[in-house]
């Protein structure tokens, strides 16, 4: 039977070291170095929750759509260790019209080229026009269609350190996650078939 998701999650706001505790989750203690935003962290593990149908593996990505293009938002946790790594990731052309490097429209419309919020499940790898990418199948009302918009994980020559620094932002892709070429492989073989992913803001 599963527990009620407030006697599961314990968050605590007390700030000790000028920074929040880290959430604990069944025995885990996510995120103690506080790379995340607390609330974000939050919201993310009960949207796992609610979606969790035993086909998730486990690893969770979370994007905080609130930051800017050139700052490090994509966040891979593991749950079995709480265990943080942090990533560059883009966002769409019609999330961010004016390409200031933040985004701020998001939409699951054809044709926008926009981001949208909401949870992921991340499936197969496949070889496409970007090269090796991850499909993924949009679990929210908010972004349902992502299957037949085409928005995945790949990775793009305009995600990485260097553009981030030079221009102090990054690229835009059209709704799609895209990761530094570097890294590419590192996400698809830990998010295949049962990663979760969960874009907020």
């Amino acid at each position: 039977m599963r527990l009620p998701s407030l006697l599961i999650i314990a968050l605590t706001l007390a700030v000790t070291a000028g920074r929040a505790e880290a959430l604990q989750w069944r025995g885990v203690k996510l995120d103690p170095e506080g790379a995340l935003r607390p609330q974000l962290l939050a919201d993310a593990i009960r949207s796992y929750e609610t979606h969790d149908r035993g086909d998730l593996n486990g690893q969770v990505a979370i994007v905080d759509f609130a930051r800017p293009s050139a700052e490090r938002r994509l966040f891979l946790l593991s749950l079995a260790t709480g265990h943080v790594e942090t990533y560059l990731v883009s966002h769409g052309q019609g999330s961010d019209r004016d390409h200031d490097g933040l985004a701020e429209y998001f939409s699951d419309a054809t044709g926008s080229h926009a981001s949208s919020l909401g949870a992921f499940r991340a499936a197969r790898r496949y070889e496409g026009s970007h090269g090796l990418s991850l499909a993924l199948d949009g679990l929210d009302p908010g972004n349902r269609s992502a299957r037949s918009r085409a928005i995945v994980m790949h990775s793009q020559w305009y995600v990485s350190d260097r553009m981030a620094a030079e221009r102090g932002k990054l690229g835009r892709s059209w709704g799609c996650f895209a990761v530094d070429r570097g890294v590419i492989a590192r996400l698809v073989d830990t998010l295949e078939d049962g990663g979760f992913i969960y874009a907020g803001r």
